[in-house]
Order: C-alpha cells, then sequence, then structure tokens
C-alpha cells in the first residue's frame, strides 16, 4: 500500500509530509531489495510491476502502479481515515494521523 499512497498527490487527508514519507519508505525498501539481491521475479501487467522477492525465507509479492498524471476524485474522509489508519499506521507510527 505504501506504493500506492506515494503515487497520490496530496488531498484531503493525505498531507504532503505523509504522502513524502511513502515515497522515502518505498525508495528504502527498493535499495533493501536491490543490496540484498533478492529479487526473483517481476512481471508488467496493465495495473503496473509486480515483483517478487526472498525476504528472510519468505516470498514476497508487491504492486508498483504506473505513473500517470491523473486528477484523483478523493473518497469520502470517512473511508479514507479507515484506510490510511488501517494501511499506513502500523508502518508511519499511530501519531501521523
Amino acid at each position: 500500500m505504501l506504493f500506492l499512497f506515494s503515487n497520490l498527490p496530496s488531498i484531503h487527508k493525505i498531507d504532503a509530509p505523509t504522502i513524502r514519507n511513502c515515497e522515502r519508505l518505498c525508495a528504502e525498501f527498493q535499495h533493501f531489495i536491490i543490496r540484498s539481491q533478492s529479487l526473483k521475479k517481476c512481471f508488467l501487467s496493465i495495473k503496473g510491476i509486480y515483483y517478487q522477492a526472498e525476504i528472510m525465507g519468505e516470498k514476497v509479492t508487491w504492486i508498483v502502479p504506473y505513473k500517470f498524471s491523473q486528477h484523483v476524485t478523493p473518497p469520502s474522509s470517512h473511508c479514507l481515515g479507515y484506510l490510511l489508519y488501517i494501511c499506513l499506521s502500523p508502518v508511519l507510527g499511530g501519531d501521523w494521523l
């Protein structure tokens, strides 16, 4: 979900520092994958680029969406608040919301 949030524009509840933090975490994760040489597979699809790496013996698969310039209609504040809390709270800590 970090890769998804790092591609979103700053809107309503998703402020610029949160997006910058997501971008930083994505870059750090990609750097880790490169340095550890753990990337095993990748696949191009219409949704984005799928990657699979083996991290500490576990296969991890994730998707990185393509960067298109698009107009994003923000969902309702209630739904977006839950999505932010569920997806980013464990990664960024609870005090950013």
